[in-house]
């Protein structure tokens, strides 16, 4: 579940990733309530395993 802010921070977060990593991209939709729906995000490490082998492998730690 996520708490009321949770969303926010992780934008903010994701804002700060991008001023520190100008290959870093991000982009989220909100549903009709402006509630967080889905996000995607791309870092300079995945770009460049992408351009060099057409794909990437994703890992999501949930601890």
């Amino acid at each position: 579940m996520i708490s009321s802010g949770d969303a926010q921070t992780l934008i903010n977060h994701f804002m700060h990733l991008q001023s520190e990593d100008s290959n870093f991209f991000y982009a989220f939709q909100v549903d009709e309530d402006g509630r967080l729906c889905n996000f995607f995000w791309r870092d300079s490490i995945s770009k460049w395993h992408y351009e060099c082998f057409g794909d990437v492998i994703v890992q999501i730690d949930m601890t």
